[in-house]
Formats: structure tokens, sequence, C-alpha cells
């Protein structure tokens, strides 16, 4: 299957555990993928996403727009527009 979406069209929902912090999903299993899932993250001044990790599930991230701090495995890092993450599965992670 195929799918061709517009960010514009899909609802942005509450990312849970989180404060001021939202998701929309742009490609999951719905949409017929088995190994990749596409997310579009928007933190709000002020907005955090608890320490969290995924068991089986390696992110790569693009930062499109402002800055934040991500903590890796304890470690804070300071990124920004342009910035690529990659963070392995079983990686403990938060946003700030």
């Amino acid at each position: 299957m195929t799918a061709v979406k517009n960010v514009a069209d899909l609802a942005a929902k509450p990312v849970d555990k989180s404060r001021d912090a939202f998701i929309q999903v742009l490609v999951d299993s719905r949409d017929g993928s088995a190994n990749i899932f596409l997310r579009r993250f928007v933190i709000k001044p002020g907005g955090e996403i608890p320490a969290h990790s995924h068991p089986d599930m390696e992110h790569v991230q693009y930062v499109l727009r402002g800055e934040y701090e991500v903590v890796l495995d304890g470690v804070v890092h300071r990124v920004k527009a342009g910035d690529v993450l990659f963070i392995p599965a079983k990686t403990v992670h938060s946003y700030r």
C-alpha cells in the first residue's frame, strides 16, 4: 500500500505523560509499514517529554525548527534546526 498525506490534514494529539508536547503520526503500520514509523513532534516553549525508552525501536530525528535539550542516557545535548539525532533502541531519552 502507498500513502500520500499532507501534514496539515493530520490531527495533532498530546504526547502521553508530557507537558505542552504534541505528536502527529505521519506513517505507521496503518499505512502498511512494517519497519518505518514517521512522526512529527512539536514541543512548545517550557514543554517536555519525560524520560522513557523503547525496547525494539530506534529513532532517527531531524530538527526542523527551534532548539531544545534532549537527554540521552543521562547526557544532555542541546540541539537546533538542522541537527540529526540517532537514538538506539533501549536508550533512555527525554526532551525539554
